[in-house]
């Protein structure tokens, strides 16, 4: 409390250690020191007519020169006051005459700590990252502090304010950084992209964001960090689409569209890059299960079945088995020492197409079964949503928490995105007022799946609205049509129940439903059905007729080609 006792004790008022700070006449401050004389009494609230009267014996028109003193020292901001009677601030000079004042919290600060901000930020050594980033973040809030009152400040009060935050408390998180032998990841991350002050100040405001659970920050938030005009261009020049942070991956930009200035596109840093950083290394990987379970998007699927489980057309069952050659990891290898592959990882896009319910997604996992694989699975119709720029958030998030999660397990899942249609679709056929959504949802696709590293495997029931910059993505296509009638037994005998009873030979009853144009999902569906209703009665052996009777309700109730399997009658 040096500041205070100084502050009220010295004998020469202009000899105070805040005077220079306060930015007063003398007087004034002599005024200051006795209102403060009476706060240390107890006196919260000071009846400015009294306190003139008693102190200074001011009555009447001699009181003015007094009001306009006390007027310059609210207006300072070292002093707060309002109308006694009305209980709103007073405005004018003369209002004062009827108002109480008190100190503000601004000289409370300065008369404790000799200055207008303060920090708890101490030597320390860092041990990780999000050591680190927390000192950087409560700076990080001093500043925001700062710009928003620098206007209102003297000179001397804002050449001390930024000196603490810039040079004071930027000298001890430096100093608490290097104390530790072992280097901080997002220190050695910060030299080997040569990082500048205002380009780690940008990455470090998107490390706080996103730690709160925020997508990240406007580039109008980002900005506001520029305590002058001239540093707020420097930020906004920073996050130009041909400046290093974008152009380098460090961040990304997400474009809002809709009523949505160029000020409030959004930046984020990568999540895979913002985990990494986040989590140390630890002699353990984390469990790919757990991972999952924290994912709100994604399931873990570890298959049961291989290929040969799904009944499929021999010309596409050639291809799976064409495909489980090029996917070995030996001719990756061997891609990789003959240059014609950058690295030696499994690196496969694989887009299976056709009508629903014809195994598409049974074809995913026993292609993941038979290379050993686990499925990270995701519904893409998680992906939409209702409000704009959503969508088009989630997309990136579907990435982005892969990515996270392979970082983490230190294990590369099959990427299965399932009824991808949203994503794939010509984009000439989307209209109205959606369809910028739509377009800037599948540029976003288009990017990511360019970048992916890894298997990711497309389903989708479009067959003739594929948009071709799409299929130019995937390494592998893969037609699926609608059953003959020979592989319509074969999935009649697939599904049909175990050790059940059958009215006929199981061969027969399936020779003769397979002559109904089903898909296989359909078929599935169908016999599920007949389980249920056979399992309720008496008699539990399975007829014909109790097929047809669900074969019948099911051609009843489809909706066309875009029915979805599922639905009981």
């Amino acid at each position: 409390m040096q500041f205070l006792i100084d502050f009220c004790s010295v004998d020469s008022i202009e000899k105070s250690l805040v005077f220079p700070l306060l930015n007063c006449s003398k007087h004034e401050a002599s005024i200051l020191r006795e209102i403060v004389a009476l706060y240390m009494r107890g006196e919260n609230e000071i009846d400015i007519q009294t306190f003139l009267e008693q102190k200074y014996y001011a009555k009447g028109f001699e009181i003015l020169p007094y009001l306009k003193e006390i007027s310059h020292l609210i207006k300072l901001g070292w002093l707060a006051t309002q109308d006694r009677f009305s209980q709103e601030r007073c405005e004018s000079v003369l209002e004062l005459r009827n108002a109480v004042i008190s100190v503000s919290p601004n000289l409370l600060k300065l008369l404790e700590h000799g200055r207008l901000f303060n920090s708890d930020i101490k030597d320390t050594i860092y041990n990780n990252s999000l050591e680190y980033l927390q000192d950087e973040w409560k700076r990080l809030h001093l500043m925001r502090q700062y710009n928003r009152i620098q206007s209102v400040l003297n000179t001397n009060l804002s050449q001390s304010c930024d000196n603490y935050i810039n040079n004071t408390l930027a000298n001890i998180i430096n100093t608490n950084a290097t104390k530790n032998t072992k280097k901080i990841k997002i220190q050695q991350y910060f030299k080997k992209h040569h990082l500048n002050y205002h380009e780690k100040l940008i990455f470090i405001s998107l490390t706080q964001a996103q730690y709160n659970g925020e997508f990240g920050l406007s580039l109008k938030e980002i900005v506001s960090l520029g305590k002058n005009e001239e540093e707020k261009i420097i930020l906004q020049n920073l996050l130009a689409s041909n400046a290093k942070l974008l152009k380098s991956g460090i961040i990304t930009c997400f474009e809002s569209f809709g009523d949505f200035s160029f000020m409030e596109q959004e930046f984020c840093i990568p999540q895979h890059i913002f985990n990494n950083l986040m989590c140390d290394k630890s002699s353990q990987n984390a469990n790919l299960e757990d991972e999952v379970a924290k994912s709100e998007i994604f399931d873990i699927i570890t298959p049961k079945k291989g290929l040969d489980s799904v009944i499929l057309q021999d010309s596409v069952r050639e291809y799976f088995d064409i495909l489980l050659q090029h996917l070995n990891p030996k001719v990756h290898k061997l891609l990789h020492k003959w240059e014609i592959k950058e690295h030696a990882d499994i690196d496969s896009k694989i887009l299976l197409y056709g009508a629903s319910g014809t195994g598409k997604t049974s074809s995913a996992y026993g292609l993941a079964k038979d290379l050993g694989q686990k499925i990270l699975y995701l519904d893409c119709s998680k992906v939409l949503s209702m409000y704009v720029g959503e969508s088009e958030k989630n997309v990136r998030r579907i990435f982005d928490e892969y990515h996270a999660i392979t970082m983490a397990t230190k294990e590369k899942p099959i990427l299965l995105l399932d009824e991808a249609d949203q994503l794939l679709g010509s984009r000439n056929d989307i209209a109205g007022s959606t369809s910028r959504m739509y377009h800037q949802m599948q540029n976003i696709f288009l990017e990511q799946i360019e970048k992916f590293c890894g298997i990711l495997i497309a389903t989708t029931n479009l067959v003739d609205s594929l948009d071709s910059a799409f299929s130019r993505r995937f390494h592998y296509k893969i037609c699926f049509n609608m059953p003959d009638i020979a592989m319509r037994e074969k999935i009649w005998l697939l599904h049909f129940p175990k050790h059940a009873d059958f009215k006929d030979k199981k061969e027969r009853i399936a020779k003769e439903l397979s002559k109904f144009n089903l898909s296989g999902g359909q078929i599935k569906i169908i016999t599920s059905n007949t389980c249920y209703k056979v399992a309720t009665r008496k008699d539990l052996s399975f007829s014909l007729d109790d097929f047809i009777a669900e074969v019948e309700k099911e051609q009843n109730g489809a909706f066309g080609d875009s029915k979805k399997m599922g639905f009981k009658q």
